[in-house]
């Protein structure tokens, strides 16, 4: 079974320097933020920008201030961000002069995507087909997150179509949620393949113990996340 992770942490960034002209071997010339992994975007969690006592970015810190007001609209949704530095240095008052440095603390975001899956045996949208087929894009892995099946029944509008329809309107009955059974078949696919694709055969839904209408189920919905990353630690 994998673990679901929804965010993860970077690192402190290295200070970035806001001193023009800055000769100091030490300094961090990068002017790009550590991109996140594909599937993740940008959270920007703090920023502390520091004076210091001799006017270079290697020097003791005189004073600091927290603000991510600026880097929060420039960074957040991004995968990669681009720093203008030069924005970045400002006057704070006499006794502290003017920013010299600043330092970035930033979370990577899953960008999740959200799919349904409706299977309604009877249509012909998959007659030849009862399995149920779960997929996400490459880098991404599949996540149930619900899971029903039940008994659909044909609406005073569909009695003369030769198929009725199958979506999240679908009238049914008996039914019953099947989140952990769904799981334990897609997880056992998924540890032992590439990880974004499920099928779930017919003889892989549960019964319909107690249905008057019958214990095999027709109608199948499937809610589930496309996340990002292969990560274990969660947040």
């Amino acid at each position: 079974m994998f673990l679901v992770t929804y965010a993860y942490e970077q690192s402190l960034t290295p200070w970035f320097c806001t001193k023009s002209n800055a000769v100091d071997s030490t300094v961090e010339t990068s002017q790009t933020l550590s991109s996140c992994l594909p599937g993740y975007a940008v959270d920007i969690e703090d920023v502390v920008y520091e004076s210091t006592i001799d006017g270079e970015c290697s020097g003791k810190k005189l004073c600091s201030l927290h603000n991510k007001n600026t880097l929060t609209f420039a960074c957040n949704h991004k995968r990669l961000c681009n720093l203008k530095i030069r924005h970045f240095r400002f006057y704070i008052n006499e006794t502290c002069g003017s920013t010299i440095r600043f330092f970035i603390k930033y979370r990577c975001l899953p960008v999740i995507q959200e799919q349904k899956d409706y299977l309604c045996d009877s249509s012909i949208r998959r007659i030849n087909s009862p399995d149920i087929n779960l997929s996400c894009e490459n880098s991404y892995r599949l996540y149930i997150k619900l899971a029903l099946v039940g008994i659909s029944i044909r609406q005073n509008d569909d009695l003369n179509k030769n198929h009725f329809k199958c979506n999240k309107d679908t009238y049914w009955l008996c039914n019953h949620y099947v989140p952990d059974a769904y799981r334990n078949v897609c997880n056992n696919q998924l540890n032992n393949g590439v990880g974004n694709q499920c099928v779930i055969k017919y003889n892989d839904r549960p019964r319909l113990k107690g249905c008057q209408y019958g214990e095999s189920s027709n109608f199948s919905l499937v809610e589930y996340l496309c996340i990002p990353g292969y990560f274990k630690k969660k947040i």
